[in-house]
């Protein structure tokens, strides 16, 4: 399992790219599970995995973003295929800071939850 917070003071047509993100392309099959929260009501996210909308402007949670509580259902759940590209992309309508939680899990991970990859595929 791999988990990356990203703190967004601005736009940024490319989250992962901009981060550096180990996670901006999947490193094998698996599933991406995203948190975004906002200190503003308009901070809007889009989500792109192998060039198809998986989201789109959908709205962040409003909250202090000092941190993200990531014991709640996330935003975003995803199964993906390795090697697929994944852009997120940020727009700031009023100025302010959001923050993006984005982990992945691998097949082993999801086996531990009882999800086996495999079966999804048929």
């Amino acid at each position: 399992m791999i988990t990356e917070v990203i703190t967004l003071p601005a736009d940024d047509a490319d989250v992962l790219g901009s981060a550096d993100s180990i996670l901006e392309t999947a490193p094998e099959d698996g599933r991406y599970e995203v948190w975004f929260a906002s200190d503003q009501v308009d901070g809007l996210l889009s989500i792109l995995v192998g060039g198809e909308v998986v989201a789109e402007e959908m709205n962040a949670k409003v909250q202090t973003v000092s941190q993200i509580d990531m014991s709640q259902a996330p935003l975003i759940s995803v199964f993906v295929d390795g090697g697929a590209r994944v852009i997120a992309a940020y727009n700031e309508v009023t100025a302010g800071t959001a923050i993006l939680a984005i982990r992945f899990s691998d097949s082993m991970d999801l086996l531990a939850e009882g999800i086996d990859l495999a079966s999804l595929s048929e």
